[in-house]
């Protein structure tokens, strides 16, 4: 009887509407990501995440993690607006979780992570930007750590 009152597709799109709001107010909240790989749902924790990149010629990004990496088909910036502000662009088909870093060459252009990785995609024009993102960081740990 409800469903003669309300079609099918609406009441599905009606409810994917609502669970991406939950999702995206959770993810705010908790500061975790949900990415899709090959059907399943992983909870990614903002500070497992070191980096993402966009694979070249596709659709698809890659997220690299402290333990592994997942492909996802989704585009860079549409995970960056369901990220924090952490996460910075390194390059323009790239971004990497400031939090995360050890140590950034910035005369080679090389950040390594804790982990031992390395990314070494840094654009000239992103390169101003994510040392002022990491000397403000800086700023903010020297402050309380004086308090």
């Amino acid at each position: 009887m409800l469903t003669s009152i309300i079609e099918k597709d609406n009441l599905r799109l009606d409810l994917i509407t609502i669970i991406k709001e939950i999702l995206k107010v959770y993810e705010q909240d908790k500061n975790v990501i949900f990415i899709k790989e090959n059907g399943v749902i992983y909870r990614l924790p903002f500070p497992n995440i070191l980096y993402i990149e966009k694979l070249p010629n596709s659709k698809y990004c890659e997220v690299i993690c402290k333990d592994q990496s997942y492909i996802v088909k989704e585009n860079l910036n549409n995970l960056m607006n369901r990220l924090n502000k952490f996460f910075v662009l390194a390059h323009r088909s790239a971004c990497v979780n400031i939090n995360e870093i050890e140590t950034y060459d910035y005369i080679n252009g090389v950040i390594t992570f804790a982990t031992k990785k390395s990314f070494s995609q840094i654009s000239r024009d992103k390169k101003k930007h994510l040392i002022e993102a990491l000397t403000e960081q800086d700023e903010k740990f020297t402050k309380q750590g004086t308090k």
